[in-house]
């Protein structure tokens, strides 16, 4: 089996998942871990800071300080007596960095006191450049008491500080002890955590790996069974039947009865599946029956009817008025029952009528053409056309006869059901990327309750209206919209209000560009 089949996806999928969640817990655990040793280990350097800084600090006089400052001849005594209590506890406890004293502050600056490079600089300017540590400075300078600093950032490095008062015999802060160290010094235990850490990374990962292939396989395998089982029922091979795995025997699950039904169903899907094949075959047999059937019942119904059509030649031989009465009822019946079976065999093309969508018709330009003949016919109404989307080009998978069909009879409907040198307005819009045309007139209109069963075959609204056709041609409007996609629809607010009948065809977006700009658009007119 190849490495990236669907089994060895699902199989890597799983694996990798389930490795990527155990990584990602693993290093949550580490920085936690880091981030609270660090902060551990930052404030025990400052507790041990603190410390050694106060002991130092309380050995200092700070009158032999004020001395060692001064300009008599005994400051340098003073400056080597303080320098070397210093030193002595500076090695005591291991100190690499030296240790100064610094004066009472001014703002940002201070100045130097007693150090213990070998070399000194007693007076030369120091400059705060953390004001956390000025703060700390002048905390210390004013409540008397040992405190250290965050860690800080200086020309010469990162550091840590301890800062404590030097107090005379009159209680008052004369200087400051700084002690000072390097903050990398005290991260050679993080690294080691960090060493560990990325061991842990390690193994970690290995292990959600090979967890992740025992799920893999475990989940995985009885999954491509069944899918291999389901392509064999796609390919109407009903034979085989998918084999339990042992682990799923042993340990049931939604999988287990995943696999049960499966198996039943494809049982009895053959024989469910051959009964409808035939009873598809019946249906279709049906379907054609019927449609042949009613194509030969409304043709071979004019047969005897055209026969019937010399009897209004008989009238001038008829000299009794009644005779002639009957004579004329029968050949307008024989004439209306014609019109029927016609009407009845143009609805069944329309219900047979195969869709052709290989072009693309654009409504804005041929409707006005459809309109016009409107026009003509009407010479005695106004036929008003108005395009909401001037100058742009609306396409839409329909044949001109087809459209010609289905609003024709809409608006000789409208003429004809409406009083004369009335006007009759048609609208084309754009809404939800559909194409809308709409037809309004001021005629009889219907009553609402009907306005679905007006599009029925045969359906007269008004009993008045019943000899003026058959009813069938907005019935195959409404199939041939259907057909394509569309949808046909009327309203009215009863008789004598007038009707609106709204065309809804779908916009042909295939042909078109960014920006709605058709590409090509055919003309079915030609």
């Amino acid at each position: 089996m190849p490495l990236f089949s669907h089994f060895g996806k699902l199989w890597i999928k799983i694996a990798f998942a389930t490795a990527l969640i155990s990584w990602i817990g693993i290093e949550v655990v580490i920085q936690i871990t880091l981030l609270d040793s660090i902060t551990n280990t930052r404030t025990e350097i400052q507790r041990d800071l603190e410390h050694v800084a106060a002991l130092a600090s309380h050995g200092i006089s700070g009158n032999d300080h004020n001395a060692a400052i001064g300009n008599t001849p005994e400051a340098r005594t003073y400056f080597n007596r303080i320098r070397d209590h210093m030193r002595a506890m500076r090695r005591q406890v291991g100190f690499s960095e030296n240790w100064y004293t610094l004066l009472p502050n001014s703002n940002d600056t201070t100045y130097f006191g007693v150090m213990t490079h070998s070399t000194s600089f007693q007076g030369d300017m120091y400059v705060f450049q953390d004001a956390g540590v000025r703060k700390i400075f002048e905390r210390v300078l004013a409540e008397k008491m040992t405190l250290s600093t965050d860690i800080y950032k200086s020309a010469n490095g990162i550091w840590l500080s301890a800062l404590s008062p030097i107090i005379n015999s009159q209680g008052n802060a004369v200087a400051v002890l700084e002690v000072d160290i390097r903050y990398e010094e005290y991260l050679a235990r993080e690294d080691a955590i960090r060493t560990r850490a990325a061991w842990i990374r390690a193994v970690g990962f290995v292990i959600g790996g090979l967890l992740g292939m025992l799920m893999g396989y475990v989940i995985a395998k009885p999954l491509r069974v069944v899918s291999e089982a389901v392509k064999q029922v796609a390919d109407n091979d009903f034979r085989g039947s998918v084999k339990l795995p042992f682990l799923l025997r042993l340990l049931p699950d939604e999988t287990t009865q995943l696999i049960i039904n499966f198996n039943q169903m494809a049982s009895r899907l053959d024989t469910t599946l051959n009964d409808l094949l035939t009873a598809k075959e019946r249906l279709q047999t049906l379907d054609h029956a019927k449609t042949v059937f009613l194509q030969f019942i409304a043709h071979e119904l004019r047969t005897p009817l055209n026969g019937l059509k010399p009897l209004n030649m008989l009238e001038e031989f008829i000299y009794d008025q009644d005779a002639k009465d009957i004579l004329h009822s029968a050949v307008a019946s024989t004439d209306r029952l014609q019109k029927f079976s016609l009407a009845a065999e143009r609805y069944i093309q329309a219900l047979t009528h195969t869709p052709d969508f290989s072009e693309s018709l654009d409504i804005a330009d041929v409707l006005p053409y459809i309109i016009d003949e409107c026009r003509l016919a009407a010479q005695a109404y106004t036929v008003e056309f108005t395009n909401s989307n001037e100058g742009s080009l609306l396409p839409a998978c329909i044949p001109y006869n087809i459209l010609e069909r289905i609003l024709a009879p809409i608006l000789n409907n409208a003429v004809k059901f409406s009083p004369e040198g009335c006007s009759i307005a048609t609208t084309l819009s754009v809404a939800d990327e559909s194409i809308i045309i709409t037809v309004r007139d001021p005629g009889y209109g219907f009553p609402p309750d009907v306005a679905e069963r007006i599009f029925e075959p045969f359906f007269v609204a008004s009993i008045e209206h019943h000899s003026q056709g058959t009813g069938v041609s907005l019935s195959i409007a409404k199939v041939l919209a259907r057909h394509y996609r569309g949808e046909l629809t009327a309203q009215s607010d009863g008789l004598g209000c007038g009707s609106i009948f709204t065309i809804v065809l779908p916009l042909d977006n295939i042909g078109q560009i960014a920006g709605g700009i058709p590409v090509s658009v055919s003309d079915s007119r030609t």
